[in-house]
């Protein structure tokens, strides 16, 4: 047992010394191209957003493994300086290389190990305590997940593995929002956590570390990277279960992306817009063919872009003017007392109602909207009748039926547009 612990204790120890990447000096930015000047400069514009703002904060940087490494060497360099953001906050780092877990440890107990190191080495005094009592209880916990795989019919084993997992993740839970805030947020400091080469982990192993990460690292100034190929990934990820959709995990997952060198169209994701692709100049064979297919059919003519708009506009001017031209010498009813004073605040309201309506409704609802136009141009002709001439004026008298105006037949094809769009709302176009 003493030998379990020694080798366990050394093993956690020595993961610093294990990483691949080297000790920067202070200019290493400078020999940055400028797409990774580039993909820097928007990690750590990045950070700035993740200081003091609840998390989680999941961004991925993807590209060449060459370009990643040299802006790596940068943002989380392995020697004592650190590097700074935008807003000159310090950049706290800790990094996990997905190629190279280890195989006694669980993806997500060597990330845990790999936080309380980096957060141990800027802990208070007052903190120091509380990281060393949670990493010796993780170590017990490997322990026991070790007697556990040695007897897997060991139900009792199991059971304890269960019950000392709950208690850890708990408590580290409860633990985790006062260290980053005590060493991390007011040092005036931001965490970024790297997963690296994402991609050559075990489909398994990829999978809980990106769950993980976002399960026990969602805390204000807290920032996870992954990095690596994105196709690889989103294969890694959609390997890890039946029926998985590595892309929709991703899309899920992030919450912001970096990329360097050239782009490429990419799955769109939560909090920034996917990426333009790359504009490529058409060859003389393609020129050749469009010109040849526009020669051949003729070119569509597209609609202007204020359409939607200036039609409802146009509905409602023509129903107001239409309306108070046919009233021209018709002598109407005199709106008095509470009935008149209730038929115009009925017509004020309608018209705002409408209006707002009318202002809600997409332009994919082009129908709905000028239905709308017309029963704002039909109230708003009736309210010009009772404010400036003070009456009610009818032009049309069909039978026994009330009279009614022009704006009235407005409202009501209004309303049966408007009935019409809502039964058949239209589909979107594809692009």
């Amino acid at each position: 047992m003493l030998i379990s612990r020694l080798r366990y204790t050394w093993s956690i120890r020595m993961q610093t010394a294990q990483k691949t990447r080297t000790i920067v000096e202070a200019d290493a930015a400078l020999t940055l191209t400028a797409d990774q000047q580039r993909a820097l400069g928007g990690l750590m514009s990045q950070l700035d957003r993740t200081h003091g703002v609840p998390g989680p904060h999941m961004l991925t940087l993807f590209g060449s493994a060459r370009d990643i490494e040299e802006v790596l060497r940068v943002a989380a360099p392995d020697g004592p300086r650190k590097p700074r953001t935008p807003e000159h906050r310090k950049v706290l780092s800790a990094y996990v290389d997905a190629a190279n877990l280890p195989p006694y440890l669980r993806p997500w107990q060597y990330l845990v190990f790999e936080l309380l190191e980096a957060l141990s080495e800027s802990a208070l005094a007052s903190e120091k305590p509380a990281i060393t009592a949670l990493r010796s209880e993780l170590l017990k916990l490997t322990r026991l997940q070790e007697d556990a795989d040695r007897a897997p019919a060991n139900e009792s084993a199991a059971t304890d593995m269960a019950q000392a997992t709950t208690t850890f993740v708990k408590r580290f839970r409860s633990a985790l929002p006062s260290m980053i805030l005590n060493t991390v947020s007011l040092a005036n400091s931001v965490m970024l956590f790297v997963i690296d080469n994402a991609h050559r982990a075990a489909a398994a192993d990829t999978a809980q570390l990106l769950e993980a990460s976002r399960y026990f690292l969602s805390a204000p100034s807290c920032g996870v990277l992954v990095c690596g190929d994105e196709m690889l990934l989103l294969e890694r990820l959609s390997h890890s279960g039946a029926g998985v959709d590595g892309r929709a995990i991703l899309r899920g997952w992030q919450t912001g992306r970096i990329d360097i060198g050239a782009v490429v169209a990419q799955p769109s994701f939560r909090g920034q817009p996917t990426p333009a692709p790359t504009k490529v100049a058409p060859t003389r064979e393609v020129v050749r063919a469009r010109s040849g297919a526009s020669q051949a059919r003729p070119e569509r003519l597209s609609l202007p872009a204020t359409l939607p708009v200036l039609l409802p506009m146009i509905a409602l001017a023509s129903v107001f003017l239409i309306d108070q031209a046919s009233k021209l010498g018709v002598a109407g009813s005199p709106r008095a007392g509470l009935a008149g004073g209730l038929s115009t605040g009925v017509e004020l309201l309608g018209l705002a109602l409408a209006g707002l309506m009318w202002m809600w409704a997409s332009e994919s609802e082009g129908l709905r909207r000028i239905g709308y136009a017309l029963v704002a141009g039909g109230l708003a002709s009736s309210l010009f009748d009772g404010v400036v001439r003070g009456a009610t004026l009818t032009t049309i008298r069909l039978g026994a039926l009330p009279g009614f105006s022009l704006a009235h037949v407005a409202m009501l094809a209004g309303i049966i547009i408007i009935a019409a769009g809502l039964l058949w709302p239209a589909t979107p176009r594809k692009a």
